[in-house]
């Protein structure tokens, strides 16, 4: 956890965003964010907390793991390729994308 809020922080540091709800299950992330009025460019923050997080982990497990089909390529991502954004552009949406990730948390809790 301490990995990804760095992550967080420093990708927040140069590209600002407010975090507005946050969803972390072992194999998914979910967040809704407000971006500055004049910056939509979530892709870009989302790909910097990637990288950073994924660097900090084999950096702390003092590996390089490559997958066998690209062994070119420096490590192994941590966190899944692609993002799978949807804009909230009303206050009841924001209200019911609140309600969705809660109820992420509550659906992973049931089947544990």
């Amino acid at each position: 956890m301490a990995l990804l809020r760095e992550a967080f922080a420093t990708v927040k540091q140069r590209h600002p965003f407010r975090i507005d709800a946050m969803v972390i299950l072992p194999d998914y992330l979910h967040c809704l964010w407000t971006l500055p009025p004049d910056d939509a460019d979530y892709s870009t923050r989302w790909m910097l907390i990637k990288s950073h997080f994924t660097r900090r982990c084999a950096a702390s497990l003092k590996t390089t793991r490559r997958p066998p089909t690209e062994t070119n390529w420096p490590m192994r991502p941590i966190m899944r390729r692609g993002t799978f954004p949807r804009r909230v552009r009303a206050d009841a949406l924001t209200c019911r994308t609140v309600c969705l990730l809660i109820a992420a948390v509550n659906g992973a809790q049931s089947l544990a």
